[in-house]
C-alpha cells in the first residue's frame, strides 16, 4: 500500500516542512497510531483480490475501518500505484496525510504544496492566490511558484503563470458511498516550453473532493480522493 518511487540521484530526502502540532510525545503517538492503522491496511490488502483499474478490492472498506480521521486515496504512475493515506497533522489550513512508509503529502485546502518521500521531492509551493480561485470556483490569472531540490541540495524555483476556470458541473462518485454534487475547475499552468494541468472537483462549501495535481516535471501527477474528510 504504498507509492512506489523512482530514485534520483541527488534529489534528498527532506523532513516534514510543518510543525508538529503538540509536543514531542504527542507527535511520536500520532504517528504510532496512523502507522497502526495503515499497517493494518496494508496486510488486508496483501490478501486482498485486485479490481478494475488495479485498485485492490477491499482498499476502501479496510482504509476507513482501520484509520481514524480523514482518509485519502492517492493513486500514481498512471493509475498503476495506489495508496491509501491517513491524517497525520493538521496545521491550520494544511493537513498532512502518510503511507505507512511514510511517503506524505501536504495539502493546503485540498491544493498540494509539499511532498517528501518520493523521491522527486515538491519541497514547498506559494499558491494562496490560485487556492482563492479553485474554492470559489472562480476564472482568473495567478502566479505560482514550485521548489524543489537540486543536484546540490538547494531548492531552486519554479515560477509559473496560471489560468484557472469553471467547466461546469459534474458530480464525483465516492467509493465510500453516495455522489457528491461538485464544480470542475481547470487550472492550467506554463513557464517557457512547459505546460502542466491541473483538474479539481470542489463542492460548494470549497472543499475540494478529488483532483489531479502535478507534482513535478520528474514523478508527474498524483490523482486523489478524499473518501472521509
Amino acid at each position: 500500500m504504498t507509492i512506489k518511487i523512482r530514485t534520483i540521484t541527488g534529489i534528498l530526502a527532506s523532513a516534514l516542512a510543518l510543525a508538529s502540532c503538540g509536543n514531542e510525545d504527542n507527535a511520536t503517538a500520532g504517528y504510532k497510531e496512523v502507522y497502526s492503522a495503515l499497517a493494518s491496511v496494508t496486510k488486508a490488502r496483501k490478501s486482498a483480490g485486485t479490481a478494475t483499474g488495479g485498485a485492490p478490492a477491499n482498499l476502501v472498506g479496510n482504509a476507513l475501518s482501520s484509520i481514524k480521521g480523514p482518509v485519502l486515496i492517492a493513486l500514481t504512475h498512471g493509475g498503476k500505484n495506489t495508496a491509501a493515506m491517513g491524517e497525520f497533522e493538521r496545521n491550520g489550513s494544511y493537513q498532512t496525510f502518510t503511507t505507512v512508509d511514510r511517503q506524505t503529502l501536504i495539502l493546503k485546502q485540498g491544493v498540494l504544496t509539499g511532498t517528501r518521500g518520493l523521491g522527486e521531492d515538491l519541497m514547498s509551493s506559494e499558491a494562496d492566490a490560485s487556492i482563492a480561485l479553485i474554492r470559489g470556483r472562480r476564472s482568473g490569472t495567478t502566479t505560482r511558484t514550485y521548489r524543489y531540490l537540486d543536484g546540490l541540495g538547494q531548492e531552486r524555483p519554479l515560477r509559473l503563470d496560471c489560468k484557472i476556470a469553471p467547466a461546469g458541473s459534474e458530480p464525483v462518485t465516492n467509493p465510500a458511498g453516495g455522489s457528491i454534487s461538485t464544480t470542475k475547475v481547470g487550472e492550467v499552468c506554463t513557464a517557457g516550453g512547459l505546460k502542466v494541468t491541473n483538474i479539481y472537483w470542489v463542492g460548494s462549501d470549497g472543499f475540494v473532493w478529488q483532483s489531479r495535481q502535478w507534482v513535478g516535471p520528474e514523478f508527474g501527477d498524483v490523482a486523489l480522493q478524499h473518501l472521509r474528510r
